[in-house]
């Protein structure tokens, strides 16, 4: 799908079809990843995936607070990605956010804390279906 397809198919789903657009944004963020992770020379293909998600994610972020679905989705992407303390990842970060360096140690952090609280959840849920004790 060409660039400018995906940016407009997004911001037609991000109201009325919030989950899909947050679909969208995870494939997007899929296909940079994989680029990312194979430490790809295609930097046309990265830049081209960076731009296209900071087209999607910076009119989001510049609600504050985002209340929205899809920001929510790409926000726990770019967290992920700032837990990998990789800097073609953290680069993709800024390159899509366009965050100063508090804001980025924050989403790193945030990411943290919503992985802990997954875990402790689903520990109190197993605890609950434990019936051998």
């Amino acid at each position: 799908m060409i660039a400018s397809d995906t940016i407009a198919l997004f911001h037609a789903l991000k109201t009325k079809h919030p989950r899909a657009a947050a679909g969208l944004i995870e494939d997007v963020c899929s296909t940079l990843g994989g680029l990312l992770q194979e430490n790809s020379h295609d930097h046309e293909a990265i830049n081209q995936l960076c731009e296209t998600l900071a087209s999607c994610f910076r009119p989001m972020d510049a609600s504050w607070p985002p209340d929205s679905y899809p920001w929510d989705a790409a926000y726990a992407i770019f967290g992920r990605w700032l837990m990998r303390d990789l800097p073609q990842y953290r680069d993709a970060v800024v390159s899509v956010t366009g965050w100063p360096e508090n804001r980025i140690s924050e989403c790193k952090s945030d990411y943290v804390d919503m992985v802990r609280i997954n875990r402790d959840d689903w520990i109190k849920a197993a605890s609950f279906l434990d019936t051998s004790g």
